[in-house]
């Protein structure tokens, strides 16, 4: 719903529906401050930037 913005318990529960625009959005959400968590751990932006990749992958999958 164009202006709407989604909870995420609704995102959430799109996301078990494989709901790829769901899905897109919690990404877009949490990007950021996932990535910096990541790279603070592994201090390697471009594995960092895999790590994210991959268990925003491996979260969408396993929904």
């Amino acid at each position: 719903m164009a202006g709407h913005k989604q909870t995420e318990k609704d995102l959430i529960s799109a996301c078990k529906s494989q709901d790829s625009q769901a899905q897109f959005e919690l990404f877009e959400r949490y990007k950021v401050v996932m990535f910096n968590l990541v790279f603070r751990i592994c201090n390697d932006y471009d594995e960092a930037n895999d790590l994210l990749q991959e268990g925003f992958i491996g979260a969408s999958i396993r929904s």
